[in-house]
């Protein structure tokens, strides 16, 4: 609070309007976020006045126990994709402690404009999943099977994007390459 009275006073030779762009840039990297929650103890903290829109992502048949991950830019010059990084590396970094990984399920983000007090803010319900298993996956180096080859030809038939004569002969050649 001393800074903004030092500059209203005269401490910085600057007009009004300055003085108030030059302070919104200065705290645009400011923030807050508030403890993850578990969604049934929690309510949203996006409050009553700007509710923003509700993105459904996918649907949590597994009956874990669902987070919440709240994030909001501290003005309206704070990108939004800034704002859903941290909300994301804040649920990331929370099932990590148990060695999971996060899975977004839904999200609320605010919408434009960003003005009096409706800054840029992201709120994800997310649970913790394992981590993939990595050994089962292909290297990205390894050269597809002729197994894989094959549906791969017969997806492509079946969509009509080859003719008949051209899928013949793509598969003899697969099958010459055994």
């Amino acid at each position: 609070m001393k800074l903004i009275e030092w500059i209203c006073k005269g401490g910085l030779d600057m007009k009004p309007v300055a003085v108030v762009t030059t302070l919104s840039f200065a705290l645009s990297g400011c923030g807050s976020s508030a403890p993850i929650q578990r969604v049934s103890d929690s309510q949203s903290n996006f409050g009553s006045v700007y509710k923003g829109e509700t993105t459904i992502i996918r649907t949590d048949t597994s009956r874990a126990t669902q987070y919440r991950a709240f994030s909001q830019g501290g003005t309206g010059f704070v990108s939004i994709s800034a704002v859903r990084s941290d909300a994301e590396s804040r649920a990331n970094e929370f099932c990590k402690q148990e060695n999971r990984v996060a899975r977004t399920l839904s999200e609320q983000m605010s919408t434009p404009p960003y003005v009096l007090g409706n800054f840029p803010k992201m709120e994800i319900i997310f649970i913790c999943v394992e981590k993939p298993d990595t050994t089962t996956e292909k290297n990205p180096g390894d050269k597809p099977s002729a197994t894989d080859k094959l549906k791969e030809l017969n997806s492509i038939h079946e969509q009509g994007l080859i003719t008949d004569a051209e899928y013949q002969q793509k598969r003899k050649q697969i099958l010459d390459g055994l």
